[in-house]
This record gives C-alpha cells, sequence and structure tokens, in this order.
C-alpha cells in the first residue's frame, strides 16, 4: 500500500463531515425566544420573559414553556422548514432536559439530545408564520449527582430554523454507510477490496471548490448515480443474512423518574414515532405496555387517534403481551395471567390485536412456569436481552425452544444486537462482559454487523431482530437510524441486509425457518439472570404490600364469587375494580417491584397501593355483608377460600374478657381460642373444608386447659418439638420428639449481618465477596408476650448500631412450623441481613417454590453455573430435605434464598443508597422454619406456606336459626387429591358465571375428580378464558387429567 491509499477511508470521512455542514443553508438563529416558568396550558398563556440564545435552563425535575413565532423569509420559499434546538449536555440520562414540541399548537415531536432537529414543514412559503411552543423538562436522578456522576445542572440552550437540501443530505448518507462498514469490516476484506475504490472515485467525482454552487449539485448527482451502480446495485454475497429492524423505544414505567413524568416520556416519544411515520412510509415502529398507551389516551387523545390510524395500517404494532414489562420471578402465578389477561385485553379492544409476543427486554430474570403460561394466555413467541448480561456464563443460544417446568415449549429469540468491537466497562474501568447485547440499539452498520457477529447459530438459520431506538427513558428511534436502514436496506457488501418489518413478522419467518429442525436446541428451566440478584429483597415494604393485595385479591374475589351465588343481584363496581387491577399490576413494573427505582417514586407507590386496599376491603365488606345473614347470629364462621382440605390458624374478634375461648363444632369437645389483644382470639383449626364454611359456637370462658406447649425459661416445648434457645438469643437445638432426631447442625436463627457493598448497581447487585465481611450481633433481651393453650410467643429484641430489630418466636400446641414474626427499625446502609438455619440433612439439591409449581437448584457450587446461584428466588417456601427427613423455610413476603453446604439462609433485607434509601424505615414480616416427616410433598409444605400467607378467616353470623344459608351454595370448588390445588376463583371477564384456576403442583399426573355445590355446567378454558370443551358434570362432579405442573382453568356457570 503507498502513501495515498492509506489515507483513502480518512478522505472519505472528511468527505461525509463535509457533507454533513453543506447540507443545511439559510441558518436563522434567534437572538431570543420567550419563557415563562409555567407548565404549557394554552388556555392561559402567560407573559413571556426574554430568552437569551446560549442562556441557561434547568435543574432537578423543574419544568417551564418556550416560546416563538417564526417568520419565513423570502429564501425560504417553497423549502422544507427544520428546526433544532441543541444544548450542551451530551449525555443521554435521567438528567437530560426533554421537551415537547408544538408547532401552531399541535404537538409533533419530542426533542432531546437525541431528537434535536424537527421537519416543521416539507414546503414553506415567504410570510408564513409558524408559532413554536416547548413543554420543557428539566430531568431528574438524584438532587447532587446522578448516576453518571453528571450534576443536574442548568444547561444552555439554542434555537435554529433552516433549510436542508434533499440532494446533499441523501449524498451525504449514501457515502457515510458504506463508509461506515468499510470501517468495521476492513479495507483488505473482499467487501473492503470491492467498494473502496468506488467510494474513492466518488469522493473524487464530488466538486467541493465553490459549495452550494450550480457545480457543486452537478456533482452531487453525479456522484450519487455513480454510487448507486458501483456499491448500491451491485450482487451482495451477505444477502441471505437478514437483519430485522423494528422501531422502538423502552420506556420504564417508572425508574430514575416518577409515573407522572412517564407520562410526559409518552407523550414525547409517541409524538416522535408519530413524526417520522409521517416522514418514512417504510418506518415501522412498535412499542409494548398497555399501560402507556393509556397514558397517552387519556393526556393527547388526538395522538392516540393518529395511533389507531397507523395500526390500522399495519405501521404501529403494539405487542407484547402484558400490562407492563414486569418482573417474573417476584409475582404470583395468578399476578402474571392478569398482567396477560388485562394487557391482551387492552390491545384486542382499543386496536383489535392480538397480542402473540411476550417482550420483556430488560426483566432479571425468567421463571420456569412461564412457558405454560405464556402459551395457555395464547402467546406464542418470547423476546429479551437481558440474559446476555449474565456475569459469568453465557447462555450458548440465542435461537431456541424453551421449556418449562410442565415441558410446555415456547420459542425464544434472544437479539443478538450489539456494537462490532466495542467494549463496555463497568464504573471501576473494568471490561464487562463482551456478550451483551442491547435494546437500545442504533440502527447503523456498527449494531447490524455487530449483531450478526454475536449471533450464536449463524448454522441454524440468517436472521435476527434487533430493536432500534434511544430508550429506558424513551426518545425512540432518529431520523438518521432509518436513513441508514434504508441504504442497508439494498444489499450493501460486507453488511447483512436489513428487512424494516414488526416483531411478529420476524417471528413468524423465524418459525418457519427453525422450528421442526433437529438442530434447534432446548433449554430447560428457568432463565436465571446471573445478575441483579439483590431485586428479590431490595424494598422491602413494596413487596409486602405486594404480596398482601396477592393474597387479598384472592380471598375478595372468592368472596365475590360466593355472594353472587347466593345472591345473583350482587354488583361489584367495575370500574373501581378494573383501575384497581391496573394499578396493581403496574406497580410490577421491573424496577418497581424489585426496589430498583428512584426514592421518589416510592411515596407514589404506596399512595397507589392504599388505593388498592381501600377498593378490596370495601368489596369484601360488601361480599360479607351478603352473606353474613344467612349465616346463624353468634355463629362463628370459618371460612377456607382455597379449594383444598387443609387446617391452620384463624384469628378473629370476639367482646370478652376471657383469656381462653373454645370453639365447638357439633358434639366434637372443640379447641381452645386463646386472647391475643383486645377482644381479639387465635385457634388453630386442625381441618377446614375445601373452599367452605365450617360453623363453630363460641363457648364462652374456658377454666381448665391441658397444657400442651411449655416454656421455662431456656427451652420451648410442644407435642413434636423441643427446642433449646442459647444465651445469645440463637437456637442451639430442634429436638424432633416424634423422630428422635436432631435438626440443626449449629445454632439456629443466627441473624446474620453482612457488609453490602456492591461493585456497582447498589439497589440491583449482591455481590458475592459480601461473605468476606460478617458482623456479629448482641444478645438480645427476651420476655414472653403470649402464654396459652394454642401458642406461646417469646419476644427477642436487640439494638445494634443505629437500628432495632424485634422477633415474635411463636410455637404452636400441634405444630412442627416455628414462626418468627420480625419487625425492625433499620436506620443503617449497606448491610444486609440473614437468617441462617445449619441443618442436619444433605441433600445435592434444594426445592423452591416458583409459581404454579416447584423447581431445583443445586446446593454446591461444582460448576459456574451452580456457583452464580448464590443468591436465588423462591415464592413462599423452600426446601430441604433427605429422603425421609427434611426442613422448610417459609416467609410471608421474602423471595431472596440462599441454600448450600446444610445451611438455609433467608435474606431479610438490604439497605442499598442508590438510587434509593427507601430500605431506611419500618420492615415487618414473618418467615417460618418447618421441620418435617418425609419430603416436601409428604409433608403438605405448600399448604403451610398457604397457611401463612392465606390463613383462614372468620365472620360472624347475623342470620336466623332456620339455617337456609349460603353454605349450602358451598363448596365452590374443591378437589380432595393430593397434589391438587384450587387457588383462584373469581368471577368471569365476561360475567359468565365463575373462573377457576387450578394447578397440579407436585410434578405428578393426576386424574383429579372435583365438587361444586353452585354449578351444574363446566367447560375447560384458556387462561384467557376462551372456552375449549364442555366437561361432564354428574352430581356436582366432574374429573380432569393433569400433567406434572399443569395450570388449569375451568368455567363454572349455573
Amino acid at each position: 500500500m503507498n502513501q495515498t491509499q492509506s489515507f483513502e477511508l480518512e478522505r472519505i470521512c472528511q468527505a461525509t463531515r463535509d457533507l454533513a455542514d453543506l447540507m443545511r443553508i439559510n441558518i436563522i438563529r434567534p437572538e431570543s425566544i420567550g419563557y415563562a416558568d409555567k407548565v404549557l396550558n394554552f388556555t392561559e398563556v402567560p407573559v413571556f420573559q426574554p430568552f437569551g440564545s446560549g442562556d441557561t435552563w434547568g435543574g432537578f425535575d423543574m419544568r417551564g414553556w418556550f416560546h416563538y413565532e417564526f417568520t419565513v423569509p423570502p429564501e425560504m420559499e417553497g423549502k422544507e422548514l427544520w428546526l433544532d434546538i441543541t444544548q450542551d449536555k451530551k449525555s443521554w440520562y435521567a438528567q437530560s432536559p426533554q421537551f415537547l414540541l408544538y408547532c401552531n399548537r399541535k404537538p409533533l415531536q419530542g426533542i432531546d439530545l437525541n431528537h434535536e432537529e424537527c421537519l416543521l414543514a416539507k414546503s414553506v412559503h415567504a410570510g408564513e408564520c409558524y408559532t413554536v411552543d416547548l413543554d420543557a423538562w428539566s430531568g431528574m436522578a438524584v438532587r447532587e449527582t446522578t448516576w453518571s456522576g453528571m450534576e443536574n445542572r442548568p444547561g444552555t440552550l439554542f434555537m435554529r430554523f433552516y433549510n436542508i437540501v434533499p440532494e446533499v443530505h441523501a449524498l451525504y448518507y449514501d457515502l457515510k454507510v458504506p463508509y461506515e462498514i468499510l470501517k468495521l469490516i476492513g479495507q483488505d476484506s473482499e467487501a473492503g477490496i470491492q467498494m473502496l475504490p468506488h467510494l474513492s472515485r466518488a469522493v473524487d467525482m464530488l466538486n467541493l471548490c465553490a459549495p452550494g454552487s450550480e457545480a457543486f449539485y452537478q456533482s452531487v448527482e453525479h456522484v450519487r448515480k455513480y454510487l448507486k451502480e458501483s456499491v448500491y446495485d451491485k450482487e451482495n454475497s451477505q444477502e441471505s443474512v437478514c437483519a430485522y429492524s423494528v422501531g422502538h423505544t423502552h420506556i420504564d414505567v417508572a425508574w430514575l423518574w416518577r409515573y407522572a413524568h412517564t407520562q410526559m416520556k409518552v407523550q414525547r416519544s409517541f409524538s416522535t414515532a408519530l413524526k417520522l411515520l409521517e416522514e418514512y412510509p417504510e418506518y415501522i415502529f412498535m412499542s409494548s405496555q398497555p399501560q402507556l398507551y393509556e397514558y397517552l389516551e387519556k393526556n393527547l387523545p388526538d395522538q392516540f387517534a393518529k395511533v389507531e390510524e397507523y395500526v390500522r395500517q399495519g405501521r404501529w404494532e403494539p405487542e407484547g403481551g402484558m400490562w407492563v414489562e414486569a418482573d417474573c420471578n417476584l409475582p404470583s402465578g395468578e399476578s402474571l395471567i392478569r398482567q396477560f389477561l388485562m394487557g391482551k385485553q387492552y390491545f384486542q379492544s382499543k386496536f383489535g390485536i392480538e397480542s402473540r409476543i411476550l417482550w420483556l427486554p430488560d426483566v432479571f430474570g425468567y421463571s420456569a412456569a412461564l412457558p405454560q403460561i405464556c402459551k395457555k394466555c395464547g402467546i406464542d413467541y418470547f423476546m429479551t436481552t437481558k440474559i446476555s448480561w449474565n456475569q459469568q456464563d453465557k447462555i450458548p443460544y440465542d435461537t431456541f425452544l424453551w421449556k418449562g417446568i410442565d415441558g410446555t415449549a415456547l420459542l425464544t429469540h434472544f437479539s443478538p444486537a450489539k456494537q462490532y468491537d466495542h467494549v463496555d466497562y463497568n464504573p471501576f474501568g473494568f471490561a464487562r462482559s463482551p456478550h451483551i447485547t442491547s435494546y437500545n440499539c442504533e440502527l447503523e452498520p456498527d449494531y447490524v454487523i455487530g449483531g450478526w457477529k454475536r449471533y450464536s447459530q449463524k448454522q441454524l438459520n440468517h436472521s435476527y431482530l434487533i430493536a432500534y431506538g434511544y430508550g429506558d427513558g424513551g426518545g425512540g428511534t432518529t431520523r438518521q437510524m432509518i436513513e441508514e436502514g434504508q441504504r442497508m436496506e439494498q444489499s450493501l457488501p460486507g453488511c447483512p441486509k436489513v428487512v424494516f418489518s414488526t416483531v411478529k413478522e420476524f417471528f413468524q419467518h423465524l418459525e418457519k425457518e427453525v422450528c421442526g429442525r433437529e438442530d434447534l436446541p432446548v433449554w430447560n428451566g428457568e432463565l436465571y439472570l446471573e445478575f441483579h440478584r439483590g431485586t428479590y429483597t431490595s424494598v422491602g415494604m413494596v413487596k409486602r404490600w405486594n404480596r398482601r393485595v396477592e393474597n387479598l385479591l384472592q380471598k375478595c374475589e372468592f368472596m365475590i364469587s360466593a355472594a353472587l351465588m347466593y345472591d345473583p343481584d350482587f354488583q361489584r363496581d367495575e370500574a373501581a375494580w378494573d383501575e384497581m387491577l391496573k394499578q396493581f399490576l403496574t406497580n410490577q413494573f421491573h424496577d418497581v417491584l424489585p426496589g430498583s427505582a428512584l426514592g421518589s417514586v416510592y411515596p407514589d407507590v404506596e399512595e397507589i397501593y392504599q388505593n388498592i386496599f381501600s377498593v378490596l376491603q370495601k368489596h369484601m365488606d360488601e361480599a360479607v355483608a351478603i352473606l353474613q345473614p344467612g349465616l346463624p347470629d353468634g355463629r362463628l364462621a370459618v371460612i377456607n377460600t382455597l379449594g383444598f382440605r387443609r387446617g391452620g390458624i384463624v384469628k378473629f374478634d370476639f367482646i370478652s374478657d376471657a383469656e381462653v375461648l373454645r370453639l365447638k363444632h357439633g358434639d366434637a369437645e372443640g379447641y381452645p381460642a386463646q386472647r391475643i389483644g383486645n377482644n381479639r382470639y387465635i385457634a388453630r383449626i386442625p381441618e377446614a373444608a375445601a373452599s367452605g364454611i365450617i360453623l363453630f359456637d363460641i363457648c364462652g370462658r374456658c377454666e381448665t386447659v391441658e397444657d400442651a406447649i411449655s416454656w421455662d425459661g431456656c427451652h420451648l416445648e410442644n407435642r413434636y418439638l423441643l427446642i433449646t434457645f442459647g444465651e445469645e438469643g440463637t437456637i442451639l437445638s430442634i429436638y424432633d420428639k416424634e423422630m428422635k432426631r436432631e435438626i440443626l447442625s449449629g445454632p439456629g436463627n443466627v441473624i446474620e449481618a453482612y457488609e453490602d457493598r456492591p461493585y456497582q448497581y447498589d439497589a440491583w447487585e449482591i455481590s458475592p465477596y459480601y461473605r468476606r465481611k460478617q458482623y456479629k450481633l448482641p444478645a438480645p433481651e427476651v420476655t414472653v408476650t403470649e402464654k396459652g393453650p394454642v401458642r406461646i410467643c417469646i419476644r427477642q429484641s436487640r439494638r445494634w448500631l443505629n437500628s432495632r430489630i424485634d422477633q415474635e418466636i411463636c410455637l404452636y400446641a400441634d405444630s412442627r412450623r416455628i414462626d418468627f414474626h420480625t419487625l425492625i427499625d433499620w436506620q443503617d446502609e449497606h448491610i444486609m441481613l440473614k437468617a441462617a438455619f445449619p441443618v442436619d440433612i444433605h441433600a445435592d439439591t434444594a426445592v423452591y417454590e416458583i409459581q404454579f409449581g416447584t423447581t431445583v437448584r443445586p446446593t454446591h457450587s461444582n460448576t459456574s453455573w451452580d456457583a452464580e446461584r448464590f443468591e436465588t428466588c423462591a415464592q413462599r417456601f423452600a426446601d430441604l430435605a433427605e429422603p425421609d427427613y427434611g426442613a422448610a423455610l417459609l416467609n410471608d413476603c421474602k423471595y431472596g434464598y440462599d441454600i448450600h453446604d446444610q445451611v438455609m439462609r433467608l435474606t431479610l433485607l438490604r439497605s442499598p443508597s442508590f438510587p434509593n434509601a427507601v430500605d431506611k424505615g419500618h420492615h415487618e414480616f414473618t418467615y417460618s422454619f418447618m421441620p418435617h416427616k418425609g419430603d416436601w410433598r409428604e409433608a403438605e409444605i405448600q399448604k403451610e406456606a398457604y397457611d401463612l400467607n392465606n390463613p383462614l378467616f372468620a365472620v360472624i353470623g347475623k342470620g336466623s336459626a332456620d339455617e337456609s344459608m349460603p353454605w349450602c351454595k358451598m363448596p365452590l370448588l374443591s378437589c380432595e387429591n393430593d397434589g391438587i390445588f384450587v387457588e383462584t376463583v373469581k368471577p368471569a371477564e365476561d360475567g359468565k358465571g365463575l373462573i377457576a384456576r387450578i394447578y397440579e403442583g407436585f410434578g405428578c399426573r393426576r386424574h383429579a375428580v372435583f365438587h361444586t355445590a353452585c354449578c351444574t355446567e363446566v367447560s375447560e378454558c384458556d387462561m384467557m378464558e376462551k372456552n375449549i370443551e364442555c366437561l361432564t358434570v354428574k352430581e356436582g362432579c366432574f374429573a380432569l387429567d393433569f400433567h406434572p405442573y399443569e395450570i388449569k382453568t375451568v368455567r363454572m356457570q349455573k
């Protein structure tokens, strides 16, 4: 190579820069525009103050209104009129100022650091006036500095109007795109050798002696023609490789901004998408999350109408499946179904679209229950990129069948889009994983070629998906991306062909390419993210609220269903109910429920939850009021809202000063009820009928009760267990009297404190080195708070650093379960608390409850895949067992587990400081430790978990003695088969009968028989409540066959 040839790429680059400067003409910069410190509202126009070009504006969470009236000068006659707004802030993050641009009082486009320019009109006439208004927001993160270390400081602002010369604009991209390809693949590659001489010749042909002259414009025309013939129309050896590209903007419903800010982000981002759809006929835009569309419909109904029109044209794709892009570890199975139910209903009702794709690019791991839930909700495909964030292990596939715990398979694609040779660095300057891919791509050769390079299965197929557009905080696609995509659509050498597409079109193409192929791989079980493990625990209060709502919703829907069967005229407030459900589902967004949102988000979240509780309690009270007159006056009706027989705790109010009451049912001796507060009692009922009511007479004061439980200051004992406490408050021994076996291998219920300072992503992450710094808590003060025939409760109180920890340790007379009701006033940072139980149980795997089933995970670290699961997630319990004996660790709102080397740990709290310090404050939760015979199935651990989370509840009857009672309509639905759990009974969405959700929870095949006293017609349906087939009902009974972990839904009608 001679010296001249060595600078070919540089001179091509210089030519593109020259063209970028020359494409804009007739530039006019206003010396001053108007500004008002007001939120834009055209019904109340303020007096605007002068704002000079280059003046500063901004700060923390500020709103403002900029205004300017522009008169078209003669030199712009017949030309395109453009506007751009530039700032000196150049980092796209939460602190970036953002604007909604109005032209002549019509919303036109979002303006931000990546969308600085806007086409106001295709052709203008001299003397025309264009009124420009900017609804401005300054951005926010934290008050001092943001995550990226940049201050929420004011920034300079500039405005200018100009024309673009279309021919020069087109040549700029004609030259820029092949140049970018050459930079990536190298001029010595086959495509480089093919293209470089032509690009060099094109630069030679460009006359830059007199820019703007006739000779210049003639040369532009000739160069464009030459490039078309020599580069764009040439055969491309990679033409069979297709990058299916969809415009997109990922909008976090709340993250480093509040819900109210998200509503503004939607207006800006969707307006930008509408503007680009108007300008570029080939452009296609996709957005998930019906909540965002509802925001737009409420705030900008005219823009929403435009969305509807583009949906009809097939150019705007509402997809994604769920109401919001929800976390998939923490919500219950029923919550996930409601995400689909509410999400799909919205897209169907507003746009006539049947959503078929689960679109979760940024969620922190995916439960093995999801494939079945997806399929039974009418979802056929799944897309994410997040698993590429694994810190250690790379999943070897990008296109595969994902099989869940029941064997259901879902066609899955991990979008491989990433920059070609770009290396990301963490805040400490160390390179992150080279495998990380993006859902916020730029449609340019760097990502298109980089995506194909990163794609793991080039032998399987030749297509992959790119979601392009700025995101997280919205923004979306830019004109530059579409312009570059247009060029790559023409099969340039060295570059995969861009196909402007919907996501659905991509998956349908992918399905034809790979389904039925023997080399299509299968991934079994959960998609565990080796990252963001702290989200199982951060912001404990939001996880508690979510679990409480899930439990109360189950109980409330059961009671509403019972009320409907007893009184068909009973009605719930459908508008309030639907709004409540939407709010509940929105709070499950993947930064809100995991605890990784800004601190100011959570007061909004708390207010929403209080409204949810209010709506649920109102409906609960109304349903109870319907049923109470049908229950005998003064009798205690204990209600089991679940469709399987179980025993458990029941608490009730009764006016009495007796320490112990007796509950009698028929001729039986009855059960003691122990006083636990002012007119408040607790009893343990050994058996309550499935989905039914059991009546008790309350027999005044119970004078003599045999002691079945005792405490001597050191030992707590019942018929099953002898528990010995040490001086430091830990449990030294749990001895199983029946099995003659010690459970613990060391002190149990040790509250372990660890320094918790992850190297990045504070609220998100637990770094494995936390184990190196453990701190010992002081011995507690011990008092007895309850002592009676039902239970004994021992309170342990500790002060440590600036915080206080109170635990009531409760043992029941006839149960192996030990409850630890915990109250914490936490005032420290970067400390993690765990409760540890070392057990004398050897097992290579532990069982964890997930949605509608269980999964097993290793208790060792044999491989990197095993070691990376040092913190995992469970729903209500985890269990470690030998074939004949084990122990379970249950919870009522905690999710982070760590079961390794014969130690069972539950993570109780974390206390990060960024992006929130919400865990400073009040915590309340209960966890339980339960030794048991046999494995978790034989011990019926699920029923214990239900009892902890969904206990029996009671009401006092107010009816007559004739006993024409609502339990004649009971059970709503029951099953006596082991391992079959009837969890949800609810009114059908269409008002036709009741819907019941049933699952097989033991991982076994079952033939199950069900009984209903309230319905005569039963149909099996999918989770969207569409009937599949009628079932035979005989004398109130019907049967279903279950595969392991199968979920079934039935509709019951009179």
